[in-house]
Parts: structure tokens; C-alpha cells; sequence
């Protein structure tokens, strides 16, 4: 949804467009300047320009910032020291009032001298009076000589400054001063993979109200398009980088003055133009704060205005705050409003209720932002009621008047009132106690007096109170609705294997038609179980084809001849006969493990499974017999009573709740075996006899060994192989086919086949010809 927003605003900012006199000035070779904190954007508006492929940049220091700097420095230190000179003045004039005392001691010595003798003490308070008048007067003279002489240097510093820009700005920086920052002139880009990854979300959107097949028509194309091309360059710094029309220079110094030189080259390298040398200091220099910026709240949204000044930006970005002026402020608008075009937003996020504050800033290329024009804060208050509901219809339904409309498409909508009239023009009033629901689309009224009029209005109620004016007259005349009286004496009895007979009494009206019957799997979920009516006169039915041991539930209801039904008779219960076994379940899986087979099998269909039987045979010879009752919902067992290496046999039955057990399932056959290899054997020995070379060892801890495989070696890294057919049972092995060098290495081997690691190797026997 968001995509699709960003879209509508990306074809209504093309749809305004530019002249063409405007496209043709933006295309004029010319360069200009932007800076942020820690990068200068030097923006070039030339390409497509018959014979130039792109732009070489040259910077220089610039003079007058230097100059600037360094009076700055001047200044500060002269205040400085000018500062420091009348603090020592100071402190100096002071140190001769005090005498070398402090003023406590000072202070003392007068209180010591007014107890013992107060003439004393007087003479010495006029002694310091005086001394303070005189070392006042010699701090005014050395402060205004320090002052003075302050002045004269900077007098003679700003003559000085003065002369020296006059020179920097008749003669700017030399032809050497510029150095080169460009190694490669900078170029559209080529690689349309590297056009979509600079691109962001709304620059995406833009290319798909132009029309544009890929990223790079936007280099391809540009003749045909150049009208939005040169809107989206003024909002779009990746645009501009993909377009060749922006070198981002970001090894400069905050503050520091610079000038910028541009080439024009051709696709050799040639310079084609010398664009005229840019002065830029580096620093933002965002745009001028909005003026005129209101917020005017609306019957559904807040519009928001402002003057649009001489001096326009690149545009404008709205943030707003949804609670108190406090809160975090956050941005509606997506991308920058352009400032070719109105300058007013709408907003139409906000509800009643919330409280408002917005803030506008304005933008330019790089996204310095000016600072920003803040509106009051307000509170949101929707005054326009809802549309009435439309369609609204009064029909009869089940006896009772049914009114019925179309959802609403207001989004504040918070329900409806429903009113009524007995004459098309009457006093309406007021059926519901509280409103309806705002999803409601129906209203069943229990007023029905038959053949009476009765006449309905429907209106909108918003989250905020606003009431709609009424829907159109919907009205409808109520027939007879009133039933026959409800039948008594309801009894049920079985009457055959999957049927049951109900039979009941009735005094019949006038106006009777006949019977309804009505059935359920519970009290609550009684239906009509056939269309036609029993015709009246007949006081039982019969009941057939009826799943056996289903507990089933009636009721009969009276219908006159104008079909109004009456009230349901007493309910009655049955439990229809059951002789049916289930059938089998359909599969059966048996997976071996260690120790253990793990049963599973498909649950049964049938709604009366009440268990299944799992049953086991040891052997083809051995007798099935039952392991195992699980109920209906357990479709899997663990039989662990087994051991490893022999087969079992099982199959199931499903068990209904009558106790009618099913045939068997197929057959499922699995052996459990150990998966875990032994110990390898221990101790591996060997002797040479005349019988040839005996090997022997000592057997792993372990209780399913079966035997040992004896392994022979030429040498004991050499490759083992494995010299017995058939695994030893012993815990020895003659080797008689030995011959030269041998070593020989041990294998256990357990009752379910695994082996274990080899055992250390033993060695070497070497055996001569003849030996």
C-alpha cells in the first residue's frame, strides 16, 4: 500500500512538470555549490551537451576565508589579552589595599583594634578608605592605556586585513593553487544494476510514472524526457549522481573557504569549456525559514499552507506530532514537496481526537534543512457526519421484519440507529437501545403485527458523535406469522436395524397444513430433515438408514397453510443400533530401533472408533497376541518389550464403541537392532610358535560380542586386512599363513553386526624362510 501511495504522489509531482524554458535553462552549461558539515556538492548542469562525456574538478584554498580566519584568530587573542591585562591591574591595586593580608585577617585586625582602642581603629578604616580611592584612580589610568593601546593594534590589524582582501579579491587564487580532485572525468553512469542500488524508493516510483522501461534510460532518454528529468534532478542527489552531475568533495574542513574550478572534456579528455571558479565556504548554509506556514483543520483532514518565497528551495518536508507539542515529531510527507507547484500539503492520517503540531522545513539538494515554521497546537475535531446508508431493504424473515443494507465505506464509521414509523411521513422513533455494531449489516425487528404497515429509516453514526441524515423509506406489511400451537406426547422407538419410528399427538387448528420434523446429532444443531410437509392427519414417522450407535435427537413443529411454524415439541433421544464392526485400519508401520519398535498406523474415518487393538507375534510359527489398546486419538505405540536381532510381527484392529471389533490390518515385520558399535579390544598380543603366530587379547566390556575379526599388516602404518572369514569366538587366533614382517590389529564384532574401533596394534613378527 505504501509503494502504491509513494507512486500516486510520484505521478501527480510529473504531471505538474516543468516549461520547457525552464528545461532549457537547467541544461545551460553552468555550475553551482552546495555544502553540508563535512562535504561540498559541486553540481554541474551540462550533460547531454553535444561533444562533452563529463567534468574534471580543480579546488583551491580560498584567500579571504584564510584571511578571515586569522583576523578572527587576531581578534580574540587581542580581546583576550586586554582581558588578562585588567585582571592583573586589578590584582595588583587590590594586593596593595590588603598589604599582603586577606581580608579575613584584615577584617580582624579592625575588631581587635575597635575593642582596645575605637580612635585607632577609626584611623585605620580611613587609612584603607583612602587607599582604596587612590588605587582606583591608578586602575582607571592603567585600564584605560590598556584599552587604549588595545585599540591601536587592532586598528593597524584591520588595516592590514583590509588591504589584504582587497588584493585576494582583485587577484583570487593563482593558476598553480588549483590541484586537481577528479582522476577520471565524472560520467552518467553505465551499469544499470549500479543506477537501481543508488536509487531510492520514491526516485523508483518517479521512473515508473515516466515510463521508463530501466534505470538508465534515465542517461538514454533524456531528450525525450527531460521536462521530469530536470524536476526529479532539482529533489534527487542520487539522481544527480547518476546523471554525471555532481562531484561530492568530502576531504574538506568545516569552515574552511575553498574555490572550485570546472572543466567541460570531451571523451579523449580534452577540455571542451572552463566553467567560472565557484567561491563555497564549508558549511551549510540551509535555506531561509518558511513564512507564512498555517494549519487549518478541515471536516477530514488538516491543510497545511505557506508562502512561497523569492529565493525558493529545492522544496519542503512536513513533520508532525500526533499528541502534545513535546512528543516526537515524525515525517507524513514522503520524499520532499516539490517546490515547483502549490505550496500546501494535506493531511489525511489524522483522526478526531488527536492533538496536533506541525513543523516545515525547508530542503535543498544535500538536505540541509532551514529552520523550521511551527504551527500551534490543536486538537482535531471531525464535524461532517457520514453518508446515510444506502439499499436499505425490509423484508420477512422466519416471522420477524428483517432490514438490511450495504457496508458502509466510511472509515471513522461507529455503527447505526435504527428508527421506525407506522406512517410514511410520522414520528419516527428510536428502536435500539444502544446502537449497532459498525460491521452490522442486518437488523431483525420483533415487531410484527400482521397487516400493519411498518415504515424504517437507517443513519450512519462516526467514532466522533456525527449522526447521518436518514436512509430512503423502507417499509413492508407483515402477513400472518403466528404458528400452530406445539405437538405433545413426542415418543421414539426403534423399528427396524437402521431405523426408528417417532409418533406424537395434536389438536389440530383450522389452518393446519401438516408436520415438520427435525433432527440432530444434539439438542442444539436440530434441522428440517426433509422438504415436503407431512400432511396433517398423520401422527408418525419413520426414520431410516441411520448410522448404527449414533445418538440421535428429534422434535416435531406444527406448519399452518400460510407455512408460519410453530414452536419445537418436547426433544426426544434415540440411539440407533449398532451390529456393524468398523473396517480395518488402512496401514500399519513398524520402525526398528535399539531395543524397541515404534508403532504407527492412519486413524479410522469413522466417527465411532472408540480404540485400536495392537497385536504381536515372535515368529512365523510364534501366535499373535495383543499388546496393546490405545484409544481413538492414539495413532502410534512404542513396543520396548523385544530384543535385537529378531523379528517381530504386528497388526491392528479398530475398535468402535460398541464394542464391534474390525478385521485385521496387514502384516508390518521389523527387527530391532543395536546401532551402537562395541568397544574395541584390549591388550592385543602376539607369540611365534611352531603352529605359526598366535594372537591374542582381551575382550571390551560389553554383552552382545559375537566374535573378532583378526587384521594383518606389512608394516604398522601399512594397510589392514582382515585374515578371518568368519568372526573368532576365542579370545586367540593362529595365524598360520604368515610370512616376513607382520602386525596385527583386533575387531569385536556385536550380535547385531556393528564393529567396533581396531585394537592397538601388535607387532612385528618377522618370519624367516623356512620358519
Amino acid at each position: 500500500m505504501k509503494r502504491i501511495v509513494l507512486y500516486i504522489i510520484a505521478v501527480l509531482v510529473f504531471l505538474c512538470g516543468i516549461s520547457d524554458a525552464q528545461t532549457k535553462d537547467i541544461t545551460e552549461p553552468a555550475s553551482h555549490a552546495l555544502a553540508t558539515d563535512s562535504a561540498v556538492y559541486m553540481f554541474v548542469n551540462v550533460l547531454p551537451m553535444d561533444g562533452v562525456a563529463g567534468f574534471m574538478v580543480y579546488r583551491a584554498d580560498e584567500p579571504i576565508a584564510a584571511l578571515n580566519r586569522e583576523h578572527g584568530a587576531f581578534s580574540e587573542k587581542s580581546s583576550s589579552d586586554l582581558k588578562t591585562g585588567l585582571d592583573s591591574a586589578h590584582r595588583q591595586i587590590l594586593d596593595k589595599i590588603l598589604e599582603g593580608k586577606t581580608l579575613d585577617e584584615l577584617q580582624k585586625e579592625i575588631e581587635e583594634l575597635e575593642k582596645t582602642d575605637p580612635q585607632a581603629a577609626e584611623k585605620r578604616k580611613q587609612e584603607i578608605k583612602a587607599a582604596i580611592e587612590q588605587n582606583i584612580r591608578d586602575y582607571e589610568t592603567a585600564s584605560e592605556k590598556l584599552q587604549h593601546d588595545s585599540k591601536n593594534a587592532l586598528d593597524q590589524h584591520h588595516e592590514d586585513y583590509k588591504n589584504k582582501v582587497e588584493n585576494a579579491i582583485e587577484n583570487g587564487p593563482a593558476p598553480e593553487d588549483f590541484k586537481l580532485l577528479t582522476d577520471t572525468p565524472v560520467t552518467p553512469f553505465t551499469d544499470d544494476q549500479k543506477i537501481m542500488d543508488e536509487l531510492n524508493l520514491v526516485d523508483l516510483d518517479s521512473l515508473k510514472a515516466m515510463g521508463l522501461q530501466s534505470a538508465s534510460e534515465l542517461v538514454t532518454k533524456y531528450d525525450e524526457h527531460k521536462g521530469n528529468i530536470n524536476l526529479l534532478l532539482l529533489h534527487s542527489l542520487p539522481v544527480n549522481r547518476i546523471m554525471g552531475r555532481v562531484y561530492e568533495d568530502t576531504t574538506v574542513t568545516p569552515g574552511n573557504g575553498y574555490v572550485y574550478r570546472v572543466d567541460l572534456v570531451d571523451d579523449k579528455g580534452n577540455v571542451v569549456r572552463s566553467l567560472p571558479p565557484i567561491t563555497v565556504i564549508a558549511q551549510p548554509n540551509p535555506p531561509a525559514t518558511p513564512t507564512g506556514f498555517i494549519a487549518e483543520a478541515k471536516s477530514d483532514h488538516v491543510e497545511l499552507r505557506w508562502d512561497k518565497p523569492s529565493n525558493i528551495p529545492t522544496g519542503w518536508i512536513i513533520l508532525r506530532s500526533d499528541s502534545s507539542r513535546d512528543a516526537e515529531f515524525t515525517k507524513i510527507n514522503p520524499g520532499v514537496i516539490s517546490s515547483i507547484g502549490k505550496s500546501i500539503f494535506k493531511d489525511y492520517s489524522v483522526k478526531p481526537g488527536m492533538k496536533l503540531s506541525y513543523k516545515l522545513f525547508a530542503v535543498d539538494t544535500v538536505g540541509n534543512r532551514s529552520i523550521p515554521a511551527e504551527s500551534p497546537s490543536f486538537t482535531f475535531v471531525d464535524i461532517v457526519p457520514p453518508a446515510p446508508p444506502t439499499g436499505v431493504k425490509a423484508v420477512l424473515k422466519n416471522g420477524r421484519i428483517s432490514l438490511t443494507w450495504p457496508r458502509s465505506r466510511e472509515t471513522d464509521l461507529a455503527g447505526y440507529n435504527v428508527y421506525r414509523s407506522n406512517t410514511p411521513d410520522g414520528d419516527f422513533k428510536l428502536l435500539t437501545d444502544t446502537s449497532l455494531a459498525a460491521d452490522a449489516v442486518e437488523h431483525i425487528s420483533d415487531v410484527n403485527v400482521p397487516g400493519t404497515v411498518h415504515y424504517y429509516r437507517i443513519t450512519a453514526l462516526d467514532t466522533t458523535g456525527n449522526e447521518s441524515a436518514p436512509s430512503h423509506l423502507a417499509w413492508v406489511v407483515p402477513p400472518d406469522t403466528l404458528g400452530p400451537d406445539s405437538i405433545s406426547d413426542l415418543s421414539v422407538e426403534q423399528s427396524g436395524p437402521d431405523s426408528v419410528t417417532l409418533t406424537w399427538t395434536c389438536n389440530e387448528p383450522k389452518d393446519m397444513h401438516g408436520y415438520h420434523i427435525y433432527r440432530g446429532y444434539s439438542k442444539d444443531s436440530l434441522k428440517k430433515i426433509h422438504t415436503s410437509v407431512i400432511p396433517k392427519g398423520t401422527y408418525s414417522y419413520e426414520d431410516s438408514n441411520l448410522r448404527p450407535g449414533e445418538t440421535y435427537y428429534y422434535a416435531v413443529a406444527g406448519v399452518d397453510i400460510n407455512m408460519n411454524e410453530g414452536a419445537l415439541s418436547g426433544i426426544v433421544e434415540v440411539v440407533a443400533p449398532d451390529s456393524e464392526a468398523p473396517l480395518h485400519p488402512a496401514n500399519i508401520a513398524a520402525a526398528p530401533g535399539d531395543g524397541m519398535v515404534t508403532l504407527s498406523w492412519p486413524a479410522n474415518h469413522e466417527p465411532d472408533v472408540a480404540a485400536y487393538h495392537l497385536y504381536r507375534s515372535n515368529g512365523e510359527n510364534s501366535p499373535f497376541s495383543r499388546i496393546f489398546i490405545s484409544d481413538a486419538a492414539t495413532t502410534q505405540y512404542v513396543d520396548k518389550d523385544v530384543e535385537n536381532g529378531l523379528e517381530y510381527m504386528y497388526f491392528i484392529k479398530a475398535v468402535d464403541s460398541a464394542g464391534n471389533e474390525s478385521a485385521q490390518s496387514h502384516t508390518a515385520y521389523a527387527t530391532p537392532r543395536d546401532t551402537a558399535a562395541p568397544a574395541a579390544p584390549r591388550d592385543t598380543n602376539v607369540e611365534v610358535s611352531a603352529a605359526g603366530v598366535t594372537i591374542s587379547w582381551k575382550a571390551p566390556n560389553e554383552h552382545d560380542i559375537v566374535g573378532y575379526l583378526v587384521l594383518r599388516a606389512q608394516a604398522e602404518t601399512a594397510v589392514y586386512e582382515t585374515i578371518t572369514d568368519q568372526p573368532v569366538t576365542n579370545n586367540s587366533y593362529t595365524d598360520t599363513t604368515a610370512a616376513g614382517e607382520c602386525w596385527y590389529k583386533i575387531v569385536a564384532v556385536d550380535t547385531s553386526g556393528n564393529r567396533s574401533p581396531r585394537s592397538n596394534a601388535a607387532g612385528p613378527v618377522i618370519l624367516r624362510a623356512g620358519k
